[in-house]
């Protein structure tokens, strides 16, 4: 169970950081840390204290559950786009909210009409007049 746990946090660490395009390196030095302390964590040698891991969640702009809520691809784009949600007024958010369902509509009946193996992914929407902005 612990290496299943272990497995889960190196990988989504991995992807992380990488979405911040930064080296495990530069990520070390940046928390305060030696320069192959997360490339350690990566390779199993070491595992982070409690606060060592709320450094590299401060320093990756996500909260400890979103560190470990894998169904979030983006976590720190994610609260990026809810703090900015806070700041807009009722008629503004349902605007956003009609864009992102259309994005979506337009995504489904994508897929629905392709039944090839050659469909976008999630993390590849590049379907032509998908975005309006």
């Amino acid at each position: 169970m612990y290496e299943d746990f272990q497995e889960f946090f190196i990988n989504r660490l991995i992807k992380l950081r990488t979405k911040k395009d930064v080296s495990a390196r530069a990520m070390s030095l940046d928390i305060g840390q030696s320069e192959n302390y997360i490339a350690d964590i990566e390779n199993k040698r070491y595992f982070p204290s409690m606060t060592v891991f709320t450094y590299i969640c401060e320093y990756l702009n996500i909260t400890p559950k979103d560190f470990f809520d894998d169904e979030i691809e983006f976590p720190a784009i994610y609260n990026e786009l809810f703090n900015n949600l806070k700041e807009l007024n009722e008629e503004q958010i349902i605007n956003i909210n009609n864009i992102v369902k259309s994005i979506l509509r337009k995504w489904y009946k994508h897929i629905l009409n392709k039944k090839s193996r050659n469909a976008p992914t999630k993390s590849n929407w590049n379907i032509p007049g998908l975005l309006f902005i």
